[in-house]
């Protein structure tokens, strides 16, 4: 969860909406960070740098936010950041860090019967050439 107020306010509207479902519905919800800090992600996904020069310049659109604070240019280091806290967060303590420069961190649940559900074991860090496969796992 974020602290800016319509980013706070986003995740409460979903669940919500997912409360109102029928037990008889279920998906996958993808939370992931930006103004802070996750404190449980499950999901460490590889991004190369072609992705973060589109998304840096995605972002510096936002003409009047960036006026204001250039977050845009803190985004390569944000994603190195996430790779370093992912190794352990997502990885396991200890263990081998990614092979990678650039990632994201999320939180993969699923929503069935009106309850969460753990679709992701003790956590999985997915490359790029390992996309296809984790969301197919995921779908099936």
């Amino acid at each position: 969860v974020d602290w800016i107020g319509r980013l706070v306010a986003t995740p409460r509207l979903v669940l919500g909406v997912l409360d109102g479902m029928g037990s008889d519905f279920g998906c996958l919800v993808l939370e992931t960070e930006y103004w802070r800090g996750m404190g449980l992600p499950n999901v460490l996904v590889e991004g190369d740098v072609g992705m973060v020069a589109d998304l840096v310049a995605a972002t510096s659109l936002h003409a009047g936010e960036v006026a204001r604070n250039p977050y845009h240019l803190s985004l390569p280091g944000r994603m190195q950041d996430a790779v370093r806290r992912g190794a352990e967060l997502v990885g396991g303590q200890g263990g081998e860090a990614p092979r990678f420069a650039f990632g994201e961190l999320y939180r993969l649940r699923g929503w069935r019967g009106g309850e969460w559900e753990e679709v992701v074991g003790e956590g999985e860090v997915v490359g790029l050439g390992e996309l296809e496969e984790f969301w197919g796992r995921l779908l099936t």
